[in-house]
Order: C-alpha cells, then structure tokens, then sequence
C-alpha cells in the first residue's frame, strides 16, 4: 500500500498539528543516530541540514505530541529511554530493553511507553489578579483557576 505523505518529519508533524490530528497512539521510530539519519537522507537525495544535526527531533517531537489526546500513548524506539518527556506533558509508563541478535557490536534498542495524562502545566493560563505588588509566583497561584478541568 503507497504512502500518503512523502515528507520530512518535522514536515509532517507540523501538518498533522497545524490540521487539528488527534491520535490515541503514537509509534516514534526516528532514526536512530547521525549516521542512520545521514544514510537515509543520502538515500533518498536530500541535504542534511545543520539545525537537523543540533537537535534532529526537537521540533517534530514538540508539534506530533499535541496531536496525542489525554489518556493516549506513545510509543518510542531508539538507543536512548529519554521518550517525550514531562515538558510535553506525557509521563513514562515503562522502559523496554532489548538486546540485538547476531552480533555483540550493535546497540540495544530502548522502548519507551509514555501516556498524556494531562495538558501541560504552561498550557493554563493565569489570570490577572489586578494586584501588582505580588510577587509573581504568589500572583500565579493566586491567579489559577484550580476549578479548571487539567485532565
């Protein structure tokens, strides 16, 4: 079966968020290194572009995750359990190790199961208190409507 989209993956995920997607799971299964990153592009006559060497992922990682509903999954594949992260609001579920067949030289690869379970903190917006004198930590707490839904 042909794929529907042919694009970078900051690319897509930029689009899937911009159009409003909404996922219940998500597999994230990048390549791995610089190497496999560089060997992938060649592969297919792209230009591996600077920004992509400092932080391949960050960008695709920030707009794919807003497209995970509250209560989904993500599922991620690499040489490292770092995943998503709590900045993106998703909190680890478990940390999978697996060990290559065949020869003693390869990586282990790390499954990493994070679940949204809440939107982030920053996603909340404080309202103003009209009260200037406080300092702006007791302003935020003074300020945050603690009714409000978080899940």
């Amino acid at each position: 079966m042909p794929t529907d989209y042919h694009l970078e993956a900051n690319d897509f995920c930029q689009k899937m968020a911009y159009e409003g997607e909404q996922f219940d799971l998500i597999l994230w299964d990048p390549p791995y290194n610089l190497s496999q990153l560089k060997r992938n592009y060649d592969g297919i006559g792209k230009k591996l572009e600077l920004w992509q060497t400092l932080n391949p992922f960050g960008k695709a990682k920030d707009a794919i995750a807003t497209c995970l509903r509250p209560g989904g999954s993500i599922i991620s594949l690499g040489f490292g359990s770092r995943g998503f992260g709590e900045i993106r609001g998703l909190s680890k579920v478990a940390v999978y190790n697996f060990e290559p067949a065949g020869t003693e030289y390869r990586y282990n690869l790390q499954c990493v199961v994070e679940r949204k379970l809440q939107h982030k903190l920053m996603d909340i917006q404080p309202k103003d208190t009209g009260n200037s004198d406080e300092q702006p930590l007791q302003r935020l707490h003074h300020s945050l409507d603690f009714n409000q839904s978080l899940f």
